[in-house]
């Protein structure tokens, strides 16, 4: 009689960093819409529509939307990190095995998606996004953020020429680690992030715009992952009072404009949410009911959603122009079609692109998937 295989189920700390992720990609796709879809707020305020004016209060949570590409940043330095935690760093290293996972986890479906949005721009025939081939030419090799910017079909991607960064100096980062400690290796990382921010504040750009002033928040991700893997206390006491000064300091800096401390607070604000949920017994039990799966499938295609929303939002804001000869006023009528539109071409995407680019990997790499890791 053969022995049944029982295959690992997601531990609660798995769960909820793909909670969270979902959470995140639907941050940044309420924040877009605001700007593709929707008439914006100043003209639904002034609608002769009742019910126009009044849904147009609800979009207020929206215009923090973008924030959560920090959140993102502290789940991938979790992810990356979480496999490789523990005591023994180097055991489980193999510089061809992540090298292979990292291009082929981020680099097809950026490409994809790249070529998908300036389609959608040109199916929709708008003059509204100017085409650059040298813009274009930096994109696709992922260097746009030192010199032209981002393609206007796409503004998202920007993030991730800085995620690939962080993946090239994680190397670095984890040989420091084992060598040195995690004390000297936060400091050396502190160092950098902050003499990035006070570069940017001072005016020198290039500084600001590469993985530098983001790595400290990433890092945050990965020490969380060591703590965990060594089944050691968070040591996070009065977690709610921290998290709410957090939450005000940082919804006031987003209020105020101010860069520099909005990054950083958001990465306070968001590494307390991810320790939150860790620690908390309700958040856990949740998690584990079926009330949370809508939440956890989202969290699956989170990295799709976040790549794609962008170009089907645009798509979505033209053909209402089309239509009706301007952007819909009612918020809440964008959100109930918008949505669902990006979720659904967001599922497609994850099929046709993502899904086999991890497939791919792990074929190329010799290891299979194991759920009770969160997805790398």
């Amino acid at each position: 009689m053969s022995e049944k295989i029982v295959e690992p189920k997601p531990s609660t700390t798995v769960l909820w960093i793909d909670f969270l992720r979902g959470i995140a990609a639907l941050g940044v796709v309420f924040h877009h819409l605001l700007s593709t879809t929707w008439s914006g707020f100043f003209l639904a305020t002034r609608s002769s529509n009742v019910i126009d004016q009044l849904c147009a209060y609800l979009s207020l949570p929206s215009y923090y939307g973008g924030s959560t590409v920090i959140l993102f940043f502290i789940i991938s330095g979790f992810c990356i990190h979480y496999p490789y935690a523990g005591k023994q760093h180097l055991k489980k290293w193999d510089l061809r095995t992540y090298s292979l996972r990292r291009f082929l986890r981020i680099y097809p479906p950026y490409f994809a998606c790249t070529i998908a949005a300036l389609s959608i721009v040109a199916l929709t025939g708008s003059s509204n996004c100017r085409f650059d081939p040298a813009q274009l030419a930096e994109t696709i090799f992922m260097v746009q953020n030192y010199h032209l910017g981002n393609i206007e079909a796409d503004p998202v991607l920007w993030s991730l020429p800085v995620e690939a960064e962080f993946y090239i100096m994680y190397p670095l980062l984890l040989t420091c680690w084992s060598n040195y400690g995690s004390k000297k290796t936060t400091l050396a990382v502190a160092v950098i992030s902050l003499a990035a921010t006070i570069s940017g504040i001072a005016g020198w750009a290039y500084a600001s715009l590469n993985f530098a002033q983001y790595w400290l928040i990433w890092f945050s991700g990965a020490l969380l992952a060591e703590r965990i893997r060594n089944k050691s206390d968070l040591a996070l006491r009065n977690i709610h009072v921290v998290l709410m000064v957090a939450a005000g300091l940082t919804a006031a800096l987003l209020h105020l404009r101010f860069a520099a401390g909005e990054i950083w607070s958001c990465g306070l604000f968001y590494f307390l949410v991810v320790c939150l949920g860790i620690k908390s017994p309700k958040i856990t039990k949740w998690l584990q009911s079926g009330s949370a799966r809508p939440f956890l499938s989202l969290g699956k295609i989170s990295f799709s959603l976040y790549l794609i929303h962008y170009p089907v939002l645009f798509a979505c804001g033209t053909g209402f122009c089309f239509l009706s000869g301007a952007k819909p006023t009612n918020y809440l009528l964008c959100c109930l079609f918008s949505i669902p539109v990006c979720i659904g071409a967001a599922a497609l995407f994850y099929s046709l692109v993502e899904k086999p680019a991890h497939s791919l990997a792990r074929k190329i790499a010799g290891t299979k998937f194991d759920p009770s890791t969160p997805i790398t």
